[in-house]
């Protein structure tokens, strides 16, 4: 057995027994996997509460032939308020987290994507962020998500032509067997509508740097849409066979 510090984001929790609780967590140092928290529960002052969405710092007792590993002197870093008490942002977040724990496999360490998946908190715990951005921030998770787990899309150039698709400015079709775009002139003929992305989209992926005039880009049902369009995406490339439950509420958040 090992025993080590780590930073965590809690990804899911389930009640155990009387006082204890199952958490999910996406560390920086282990990957995405199960601890127990014993005792989290119980009414004494010194019990920290656990939520989903909370980054905490703890002790991990590892021991590989356990699934499920024992932690320890847990501290609540951040609980990210701005996300938890609003609906909007916590139905993203739990969309996101759902992605992240279908997806990943246990005990698979990724620096980066940790680091970016704290910098999606930060950015969906901004006061006062427009719905469309709220929507936005979702789309573009699934892709950098896609990214840095190696099915990167190709938004910038025609899968069938090779056009440069920016300088067409008339948006383009979803290739998922292809990781692309197909644009506008060589897809409208034999691609769904329900795989249209606009213009703009494929010319701004990161939602750290969103244009000033994109709160009024798209209606929310045209964004729900496209979310569940990434989210076929990621479903396809990681062989997820389910589709998402999360999606479902998102839409009755948003519409």
């Amino acid at each position: 057995m090992s025993i080590h510090k780590t930073s965590s984001i809690v990804l899911s929790t389930t009640p155990y027994r009387e006082s204890s609780l199952i958490v999910t967590l996406f560390s920086v140092d282990y990957g995405r996997f199960q601890g127990i928290a014993k005792g989290i529960r119980s009414a004494s002052k010194y019990s920290t509460p656990l939520e989903r969405g909370m980054l905490i710092e703890h002790i991990v007792y590892v021991k590989k032939t356990r699934e499920i590993q024992t932690l320890a002197d847990i501290q609540v870093s951040d609980f990210f308020p701005e996300i938890r008490g609003n609906i909007e942002k916590t139905s993203v977040r739990d969309t996101a987290f759902e992605l992240l724990i279908s997806s990943l496999k246990p005990g698979d360490r990724n620096p980066e994507l940790f680091s970016f998946v704290l910098d999606f908190l930060s950015f969906l715990s901004t006061p006062e962020i427009t719905q469309n951005t709220l929507l936005f921030l979702l789309w573009s998770f699934h892709f950098r998500f896609a990214s840095i787990m190696g099915f990167e899309t190709n938004f910038s150039t025609c899968t069938h032509c090779s056009k440069t698709l920016v300088s067409t400015q008339s948006g383009g079709y979803l290739n998922h067997d292809q990781g692309g775009i197909v644009c506008n002139s060589c897809g409208k003929s034999h691609l769904g509508d329900d795989l249209f992305i606009p213009s703009e989209l494929l010319s701004c992926q990161s939602f750290t740097d969103i244009p000033e005039t994109f709160s009024s880009l798209l209606p929310s049902h045209q964004w729900l849409r496209l979310i569940r369009l990434a989210s076929s995406y990621c479903r396809i490339h990681f062989d997820l066979k389910y589709p998402f439950r999360s999606l479902d509420f998102l839409e009755q958040v948003f519409k």
